[in-house]
């Protein structure tokens, strides 16, 4: 009898160099004790390290060592698959580089099949007398409910699915026809192994944090990886247990896995908690695909849902986070997990950053605003009595030029090109100005432009014919567009109010202090009243994803005031 030991790495030189002290004496030791020879299969998954190198000057020195190699990185599962293939050994256990699986626990797995001779003897840290030290609580949350699924699912009391410490009979291990190409290879293992009717026994071991190096997995992808194993690989257990009374869904599985802790942070309160995902659906899709078309000078697509890369602005821009804050939170937080609907694949802050300078290269800001507001129609959101218009300063980093030098092409990069300065009151501004329209019914931005702070509020005109539009008293003297003009009277030189303007001035004003709200939610929610962006063009991308998020949150209470006035 013979047993080889099959172990994948990728990146992972500073653990090799703890092998001759912490891997290959306790193996020797166990193949005397034992009396059957043991060797190792190391199958270096593309390493960009000195794996390889130091892997292979290690098989130089060792008989019992073969060393294999993928010139790219194709996943464990196909670093295994590759060294099921080379051996001929009776008995084939698996372990991870990192060591966090100890080999002192190579006994307990050769004991156990010795002793009960099954098809295969999997490590469990979850058993009695197993051990999980240091263990990230994100990752055994999520070791957890997989484990409970899968559990759920094939009708067998097995603690763990999911990881790689296992001794297998080579005889069987080969009959089974595997298709995954990472981590969650383990789990279709043992999970095809059950089916198929083999024998599989659990044994405690020790899981230990890694000492070197990083992890390579991604918890977020391998959770969604055996998500799908579930829906599209696994058959339904009713096919193997016909005779059971209790059907079990799989998509309450998943709703167990993935939305229960979500569930408990929901009842916590939180921004996104009603927030109506489905608003940002396929309908955006075109309109960004187009800013990667090849054939323009823009570039390629991205290998990410478009999206999925939307709603990552969007909460970018919710919750005031710069690029490399979105990519770690969208990693780490479930909320957010839940609300870009468990993707594949997170894209990375240079792909946002991306995003948004091609978005303002194409023009396409209009016409990704232009479709929100044709959701909320779709939902009965419309304008019906009337709009407030009303501007806000955006602040800008001023540099130490006077105020009469303008930023223009040599402005150094704290300091805003295009940002100008204004004066209200006794307070100087330096920057831009956010205008904005919105309904007086369900209190929503309608439209929005962005200028520089010294253009007049007059200036810009938002309201369209067939409106009604409540104005301050900065825009009087100008006649809107709107079909009425509710715009607050101003004393002038020589002519003080009436007593019916006065009233007439209070009654706007009760109706046009309503857009105070958005502009306090947007500046101080989302933390958008200061900008670190140098241009108006790329300072109105940043106010149109953030009235993108302020209407989001305020969909729930819209409906409400929709409803109450139909």
């Amino acid at each position: 009898m013979q047993v080889s030991i099959v172990v994948p790495l990728y990146n992972e030189e500073d653990n090799v160099d703890n092998y001759e002290l912490e891997l290959f004496p306790v193996v020797d030791e166990i193949a005397e004790r034992y009396h059957i020879p043991i060797d190792f299969i190391f199958v270096d998954d593309g390493s960009k390290d000195r794996t390889l190198d130091k892997i292979s000057s290690i098989a130089t020195k060792r008989q019992n060592v073969v060393v294999l190699h993928h010139q790219k990185n194709r996943g464990m599962g196909a670093a295994l698959k590759t060294g099921f293939a080379h051996t001929a050994a009776d008995l084939i256990i698996t372990m991870d580089a990192d060591l966090t699986f100890r080999p002192e626990d190579i006994p307990v797995l050769l004991d156990a099949y010795f002793r009960e001779r099954p098809e295969c003897v999997a490590g469990s840290p979850y058993l009695q007398n197993g051990l999980m030290k240091e263990v990230a609580p994100m990752r055994l949350f999520f070791s957890r409910s997989v484990n409970f699924m899968y559990r759920m699912l094939l009708r067998q009391p097995i603690t763990c699915v999911s990881p790689i410490f296992r001794l297998y009979r080579a005889e069987t291990l080969k009959k089974l026809d595997l298709e995954s190409e990472n981590f969650e290879i383990n789990a279709e293992i043992i999970s095809k192994y059950l089916i198929s009717g083999y024998r599989v026994i659990e044994v405690p071991v020790e899981l230990h944090k890694r000492r070197y190096g990083e992890s390579k997995i991604n918890i977020r992808r391998e959770v969604l990886n055996n998500l799908k194993r579930i829906l599209i690989n696994l058959p339904q257990p009713q096919k193997y247990y016909p005779s059971s009374s209790v059907t079990i869904p799989l998509k309450s599985l998943i709703d167990f896995a993935l939305n229960k802790e979500y569930k408990r942070i929901r009842e916590l309160g939180g921004k996104l908690a009603d927030f109506d995902t489905l608003i940002i659906g396929k309908d955006f899709r075109p309109i960004i695909s187009q800013v990667y078309n090849s054939k323009t000078p823009l570039g390629g697509r991205p290998n990410t849902d478009e999206v999925v890369m939307l709603k990552m602005i969007v909460l970018q821009s919710l919750y005031g986070l710069y690029d490399p804050q979105m990519e770690r939170e969208a990693n780490d937080r479930i909320s957010f997990w839940k609300f870009l609907v468990f993707p594949d694949k997170i894209p990375d802050h240079s792909t946002l950053w991306y995003l948004r300078d091609r978005l303002i290269k194409a023009e396409k800001l209009k016409e990704i605003w232009d479709q929100l507001q044709r959701q909320l129609d779709v939902r009965g959101l419309k304008i019906k009595r009337g709009v407030i218009r009303d501007a806000t300063f955006i602040t800008s980093d001023p540099g130490h030029a006077s105020s009469d030098t303008s930023g223009g092409e040599d402005a150094q990069t704290r300091r805003s090109k295009d940002g100008t300065w204004a004066k209200k009151g006794n307070k100087s501004y330096f920057g831009y100005k956010h205008h904005i329209l919105m309904d007086k019914d369900c209190r929503l931005i309608r439209r929005l432009k962005t200028t520089t702070a010294s253009t007049h509020d007059s200036q810009i005109d938002l309201p369209e014919k067939g409106e009604t539009v409540y104005r301050d008293m900065g825009s009087f003297g100008v006649k809107p567009k709107a079909s009425m003009d509710k715009t607050m009277h101003r004393s002038t030189r020589g002519h003080s109010l009436s007593i019916k303007e006065e009233r007439r001035n209070r009654s706007i004003m009760r109706t046009r202090s309503l857009v105070e709200r958005p502009f306090a939610v947007i500046k101080r929610g989302s933390h958008a009243g200061h900008v670190l962006v140098t241009t108006v063009a790329r300072v109105h991308a940043k106010n149109v994803f953030a009235c993108f998020a302020y209407n989001l949150c305020q969909l729930k209470n819209a409906h409400t005031r929709h409803t109450s006035l139909a």
